[in-house]
């Protein structure tokens, strides 16, 4: 199988030339000579098809990692924000089990 781009683009640079670089004019040749040419043109879907399945894949890999680090991230948060806790409740138990405040709040 050719590379998903390379029949395109083959395609695209002699319709630029036949145009002398008018890309509207190239676009319009390029379709004339699709429709002229059934292999090239399923040449070139089934090349597309392929860069397009990888392109799938590529984008929904990239999600899939995005979402796992999003993740860990708020788990990283919400460790971070309960051991902040644990700390804030062990220093007003201790504050509140120092003998010396117990006897100061009963005068």
């Amino acid at each position: 199988m050719i590379e998903p781009y390379q029949a395109i683009r083959e395609l695209a640079h002699r319709a630029l030339q036949s145009c002398d670089g008018n890309w509207n004019a190239a676009e319009q040749l390029i379709h004339r000579w699709l429709a002229e040419d059934v292999a090239v043109r399923q040449q070139i879907m089934e090349g597309l098809l392929e860069f397009h399945v990888r392109h799938a894949i590529t984008t929904e890999g990239c999600r899939q990692q995005q979402h796992q680090a999003d993740l860990r991230r708020e788990a990283i948060v919400a460790n971070e924000q309960a051991q902040e806790t644990t700390q804030i409740v062990e220093e007003l138990l201790r504050e509140i089990e120092r003998p010396g405040d117990v006897e100061d709040k009963g005068k």
